[in-house]
């Protein structure tokens, strides 16, 4: 198989228990296009929860690394639930609950990473996204423009499927070439233009990076994409809808309200240095600040912020440093998948979402600095 070798064996039902959960608390928000309600949250949570008192009652070791992000995170999450205790309005339970949520994500990859199968999460990911693109394009389920079950949390999902898919183009170009496409051409179907972003630049980086540790892959992408790019700037009705021209058209021209907001947010945090309270930005906004860093600034302050600046900054060195070597291995690919779909993430987090539903991007990241790179190279 293209991204996962093993087959039946019984020692590994735990791998594939433990990925699974994984893969569940990345894609919980595509799971509520086949059934919504709140109670898909707990199950999630309750899974999570049993298999973190599994490890711990088996005596599960942590390596250095797994202990040293653990406390890295909970004394991240100190800082931040501190502003619960200035929020001076009423925020309700499910708020709350919703970052704890996010905690216990990343305590379950912390505590479990090592049992977790990056290989078998790839194959995962890779066929939940195939599907969910079948079931749109067959009328299964319909995105609608807001809530839940909007197309930001679909194109959100499967992008995370396209970026795993990149590194195996090198193995099966054709195959993997047309799932890949079938994936961006879906996003492009919306007026999404946090995913159409995050997908086409992550690609040039990621084509970039390949091509730099491959001087012949680095030639013809040299040569093919500027005759690519001037294709589809010639063509782009042809790939975008006349909403989504308009709304990049307002982006471009700066008239998207999005700006305004961050300023507003910004001239929050620098009056308030010390945040102003959890979910306390309702009321100086008006609606959330669509960025994790000033959100997370508004609420506790900028300690936090600069400490999450710190990981992430840390993340991306990790995998420019390693990034050559990876690609060599199949574990590697699936190591160098999964980072860029951190990434992704992260840009998504960047302009839209909240802290709250925050889960699969911050679960992500800790798995992809908790990476074993000797072992996957």
């Amino acid at each position: 198989m293209i991204f996962y070798k093993r087959g039946l064996n019984l020692r590994k039902v735990p791998e594939k228990i433990f990925s699974l959960c994984f893969f569940l608390i990345i894609f919980l928000p595509s799971l509520k296009f086949f059934w919504f309600g709140p109670i898909l949250n707990v199950i999630v949570f309750a899974f999570v929860v049993s298999l973190v008192f599994y490890s711990v009652l088996v005596r599960d070791s942590l390596t250095v690394a797994q202990a040293g992000l653990l406390f890295f995170w909970i004394f991240w999450f100190s800082l931040f639930f501190v502003s619960f205790f200035r929020s001076y309005f009423i925020v309700s339970i499910s708020d709350y609950l919703r970052v704890v949520f996010v905690l216990a994500s990343v305590v379950f990859v912390c505590v479990c990473k090592r049992r977790i199968d990056e290989n078998l999460l790839v194959l995962y990911i890779s066929s939940w996204t195939l599907f969910l693109c079948a079931s749109y394009w067959f009328g299964l389920i319909t995105p609608t423009g807001s809530g839940d079950l909007s197309y930001l949390n679909f194109t959100m999902q499967i992008g995370v499927g396209a970026m795993v898919l990149l590194p195996y183009i090198s193995r099966r170009p054709t195959l993997v070439s047309i799932f890949f496409l079938s994936i961006v051409f879906t996003i492009f179907d919306f007026p999404g233009r946090t995913a159409i972003i995050s997908v086409i630049f992550i690609s040039i980086v990621f084509v970039f990076l390949w091509g730099v540790s491959s001087p012949r892959l680095g030639l013809i992408f040299s040569i093919v994409f500027p005759f690519v790019a001037f294709a589809g700037i010639l063509n782009i009705d042809a790939f975008f809808s006349d909403y989504t021209l308009y709304k990049f058209k307002n982006l471009l021209d700066g008239n998207d309200p999005r700006f305004l907001t961050y300023m507003e947010a910004l001239d929050v945090i620098t009056t308030n240095p010390f945040g102003v309270g959890f979910q306390q930005h309702y009321n100086f906004l008006g609606f959330y600040p669509h960025n994790i860093f000033l959100e997370i600034g508004m609420a506790a302050g900028i300690i936090p912020v600069i400490v999450m600046i710190a990981f992430v900054l840390y993340t991306t060195f990790k995998l420019l440093v390693n990034f050559g070597r990876l690609k060599k291995s199949h574990s590697g690919r699936a190591a160098i998948g999964l980072s860029l779909s951190s990434f992704y993430l992260f840009m998504y987090w960047n302009f839209s979402f909240e802290l709250g539903s925050a889960y699969g991007l911050f679960s992500l990241l800790s798995f992809f600095v908790l990476t074993d790179w000797k072992r996957e190279i």
